[in-house]
C-alpha cells in the first residue's frame, strides 16, 4: 500500500507491505513487512484551526516474526509529527519517536496491520492532542481494506479569545483493493 500526502508540494509518500509464509495447510508459519518512508496529512477544520500530521517509517525490511494465538505479529517503529494551529492564538507541534506498528496474520486467513500514534503538546497560549490510525486489513488475503482516521482535542486563549476544539473521527482515506 502507498500512503500519499494531501499536503500540497509534498510529493514524498510511504510505502507498507505485509507478507506470510504458509504451511501447506494454508496457515501462517512466520510473517515479514517492508516500510519505508514519508508523508504528510493536513486538514483545515471548523474555525479555520490548521491540523498537520507528518508520518515518518524509517527503511524497515522485517522477516521473523513472532507466534501469537492463531497467527503470527511483527513491529517496526514509525514517528508521528503534529502540528495544530489556531488562528489568532499560535500554534504548537508534539512529536511521538516511540510508537510501533504491529502487522499480524491468523490462521483463519485474517490479516491486519494497525498503525497507531498519539502526540500531546502544550504551550503558554495552547495545548493539543492528536492521534492517527492507520489500519490495513484483508480477511480473504485477496480484498484489502484501509483506512486512516486521525483525532484532534485542541484549546487555547489569548486575550479574553477562547477555543476548544475536538473530534474524534477525521477521516484521511478510506477504500478497498483486490
Amino acid at each position: 500500500m502507498r500512503m500519499l500526502s494531501n499536503a500540497t508540494g509534498v510529493t514524498s509518500f510511504i510505502s507498507i507491505e505485509i507478507g506470510a509464509i504458509l504451511d501447506s495447510g494454508g496457515h501462517p508459519v512466520d510473517v515479514g513487512v517492508w516500510a519505508q518512508g514519508s508523508t504528510s496529512y493536513t486538514s483545515v477544520l471548523f474555525g479555520g484551526i490548521k491540523l498537520s500530521l507528518n508520518l515518518h517509517i524509517p527503511d524497515a525490511t522485517t522477516q521473523g516474526g513472532r507466534a501469537i494465538a492463531n497467527g503470527w505479529e511483527i513491529d517496526f517503529p514509525f514517528s508521528l509529527t503534529s502540528t495544530v494551529e489556531i488562528p489568532f492564538i499560535g500554534s504548537a507541534t508534539g512529536k511521538n519517536d516511540t510508537t510501533k506498528v504491529i502487522a499480524a496474520v491468523h490462521k483463519n486467513s485474517d490479516a491486519r496491520l494497525v498503525l497507531f500514534a498519539e502526540t500531546a503538546t502544550k504551550n503558554i497560549l495552547m495545548e493539543s492532542k492528536c492521534g492517527l490510525t492507520v489500519t490495513i486489513s484483508s480477511e480473504d488475503l485477496v480484498t484489502w481494506h484501509y483506512e486512516a482516521y486521525a483525532t484532534i482535542d485542541v484549546a487555547g486563549e489569548r486575550a479574553g479569545y477562547n477555543v476548544h476544539y475536538t473530534n474524534r473521527d477525521l477521516l484521511i482515506f478510506s477504500g478497498s483493493l483486490k
